[in-house]
């Protein structure tokens, strides 16, 4: 693998990732004979973008303070069928964005939990169980796949590869974010990490769960979203590898190498007191102008858990978000629609001028389209 300058990577190979038969174990395969390529890495793209839809609040889409959204979909949704694909629901969920001069940050997830709102329970299409795809059933009765199953990833790389044909190199997307776990961050189920979640991984571990796997899984999906998003930026969701303690350091190096954007989900005002001694603190010191850096916030400024070990997890306000945010280096930042629409004096019931104030502050970055 050669580094070249003017923020790109170039690949030598011997034959196309097309032409490469996926199964556990192939990613050292997939990183050394792929292609002449070409993959935009360090530019300056940057925005304020709302993480996810959210047709009840319907100013939020030309909110000045904000770039763009979040339009993620379960794959269920989108193939109900093998090779029966219902782009419409995309475009009638990106459209008013769309008219609105905003970008997309477009994704696909095959894995969802069943206790998050109305989501799916089923974000992998059960005609690809029907094929013989392996899948997991949640005591709460969320169904995922087993990630690394030969039969889903040939029909995940299936649909990916028709998805590109819709839109790779589209100028209304900003980047597309690859679809690995749950809500397509490289997370297999929710909670999987936590101290209290030993059940959890021990019902992955009886699947064949073990962090080299798993890492090779993640380094599978990003090679097959680099071959079919040649012209398109994209970007992992990382996430800690339960096992391997430096697991997340490797998989970021991998996909920088690979000219994929790096995104943590669940930022937090809290943050700030790890900023030098967390993983992600150092992964983004390390990436910071090398590729794009992308924060999720962990929820709206009313976010509170309780969890099982009597650990009490809160958001912060918004200014406080964005400002750690902004101090980690993030180009991206990603804001939930509640938030966002507080922040709009058009909803006088709601509006509150220190939400309006931390997009202000968050806004006053540069803002530049993302490399084509």
């Amino acid at each position: 693998m050669k580094a070249m300058m003017l923020r790109s990577i170039y690949w030598k190979a011997e034959k196309p990732l097309s032409s490469l038969k996926l199964s556990a174990g192939s990613c050292l395969v997939v990183l050394f004979m792929t292609s002449w390529m070409v993959f935009p890495q360090g530019s300056e793209a940057s925005g304020v973008y709302q993480q996810q839809l959210a047709e009840r609040l319907p100013n939020n889409v030309t909110n000045p303070y904000i770039d763009g959204v979040v339009a993620s979909f379960p794959w269920s949704e989108i193939e109900p069928s093998e090779r029966e694909f219902r782009w419409n629901i995309i475009e009638d969920a990106i459209q008013p964005w769309v008219k609105a001069g905003k970008k997309i940050i477009l994704g696909i997830y095959t894995g969802s939990v069943g206790t998050i709102g109305k989501k799916t329970m089923q974000a992998t299409p059960e005609w690809v169980f029907a094929s013989g795809a392996a899948k997991m059933e949640v005591p709460d009765g969320t169904i995922l796949p087993i990630y690394w199953d030969p039969m889903y990833l040939q029909k995940y790389k299936n649909f990916v590869e028709a998805f590109s044909q819709q839109y790779a190199g589209d100028s209304r997307i900003e980047f597309v974010r690859i679809g690995v776990g749950v809500w397509g961050e490289v997370v297999l189920e929710r909670w999987f990490t936590r101290p209290e979640s030993a059940a959890i991984r021990e019902r992955w571990a009886r699947r064949g769960y073990t962090p080299a796997r798993w890492v090779e899984t993640a380094e599978q999906v990003m090679a097959i979203y680099r071959q079919a998003f040649q012209k398109t930026p994209c970007a992992i969701m990382l996430a800690g590898i339960h096992g391997d303690p430096n697991g997340i350091m490797r998989l970021a190096e991998r996909a920088v190498g690979f000219g994929f954007y790096l995104e943590q989900n669940g930022l937090k005002a809290d943050w700030k007191r790890h900023m030098y001694t967390s993983a992600i603190g150092k992964i983004f010191k390390a990436y910071k102008g090398k590729t794009q850096l992308v924060l999720e916030a962990w929820g709206s400024s009313q976010r509170q858990e309780v969890f099982k070990t009597g650990e009490v997890a809160t958001q912060g306000t918004l200014l406080e978000t964005v400002k750690v945010g902004i101090e980690y280096g993030a180009d991206y930042l990603l804001v939930y629609p509640p938030d966002i629409a507080k922040a709009d004096r058009r909803n006088p019931k709601i509006y509150d001028l220190a939400y309006e104030e931390a997009l202000k502050y968050a806004a006053t970055k540069p803002k530049k389209p993302a490399p084509r």
